[in-house]
């Protein structure tokens, strides 16, 4: 049977970041954080899992601000919409 969602997590934690590397991202300073709580702490944001930040967002973490503009970054760079050199 056919997984739609683990073709979708394969494409955001293994195409996403392989299309990143080759692209210049002018990133914010927000997008610089480093997560500074739970299992991911010390981790910046651009490397957290998808499933982590949703989370954040989804419970009105405090620092879902950050999270959000991650999961904006990638749905970016997924729909080729994410300006590059």
């Amino acid at each position: 049977m056919f997984n739609e969602n683990a073709l979708i997590n394969c494409f955001i934690f293994v195409m996403i970041p392989l299309q990143i590397r080759k692209w210049r991202i002018v990133m914010s300073e927000k997008n610089n954080q480093i997560c500074d709580f739970g299992l991911h702490k010390g981790e910046p944001y651009t490397r957290l899992p998808a499933s982590f930040l949703i989370w954040m967002v989804g419970i009105n973490h405090q620092k879902a601000r950050y999270a959000s503009e991650e999961l904006k970054r990638r749905e970016l760079a997924a729909t080729k919409k994410l300006k590059c050199d």
